[in-house]
């Protein structure tokens, strides 16, 4: 109330990208102050806070991008479709705007590998907002690729004394961690095309285990701090861009 903020932003962190079949568990959300100085940035973990908390908070939004003469968010839609996935829709749609289209619209029609600005967030605010950006995102992914790894050594344990298949025959004699690497990526593989026993083990090994990259079962504080950075990443690049 005090700062009638023009300027707001928000952000959903999500279980999947899927715009029908994911929701998001928690949204980040701020604004930028009167005199464009600060940025304000909250976030709302819907699992973690009473129901009655998220009633007044997704309130309290919804009267601020209201009142806000721009809604801003990175890749916005995706957002919007996250929010109305959960039955929390915002319908401001005069107000919303994507920092995607400024990038475009403020730097030379050029590709990145020609020298024009990337259109992802991190990258484009490593390279000209703040150097550190990607310091946030690089926990999760580390976080991520030791449990991918934990997931391929618990399938390649479950897999011994079990018979390789035939297109892996020349390059190893068992299961061993490069050549399960290998199975899980390569999207050619069927388990119809192998042993019965063998395809039983790999098909409990896909339901028992959970998706490693699932943001929301990843650490939820590193994950509330990377989504307060987001909006106010997301934020830094209108304000830097808006005048051009």
């Amino acid at each position: 109330k005090r700062e009638k903020p023009q300027f707001v932003g928000f952000d959903t962190e999500t279980n999947g990208l899927n715009i029908k079949h994911h929701n998001p568990f928690l949204i980040s959300f701020g604004f930028v102050t009167k005199d464009l100085e600060k940025i304000y940035s909250y976030t709302l973990d819907y699992e973690i806070a009473p129901k009655q908390v998220v009633i007044d908070t997704i309130y309290v939004i919804r009267k601020m991008f209201k009142r806000a003469e721009k809604v801003i968010g990175h890749h916005i839609l995706f957002d919007i479709h996250m929010q109305r996935n959960v039955g929390l829709p915002f319908d401001n749609w005069d107000k919303f705007t994507d920092t995607q289209i400024y990038i475009r619209l403020a730097h030379d029609a050029k590709i990145p590998k020609e020298g024009g600005a990337p259109l992802k967030l991190k990258e484009y605010t490593a390279r000209f907002i703040d150097p550190k950006a990607k310091l946030f995102e690089q926990k999760l992914k580390d976080e991520i690729t030791n449990k991918k790894r934990a997931a391929t050594i618990k399938l390649k344990t479950a897999l011994k004394g079990h018979p390789l298949p035939p297109k892996y025959n020349g390059t190893a004699k068992s299961w061993t961690m490069e050549v399960v690497e290998q199975f899980i990526k390569d999207k050619l593989n069927e388990l119809k095309d192998l042993p019965a026993e063998t395809a039983l083990v790999i098909q409990h090994w896909m339901d028992t285990t959970p998706e490693p990259s699932n943001y929301q079962l990843l650490n939820r504080k590193s994950v509330t701090e990377y989504a307060h950075y987001d909006v106010i990443y997301t934020l830094l690049i209108f304000l830097k861009l808006k005048d051009v």
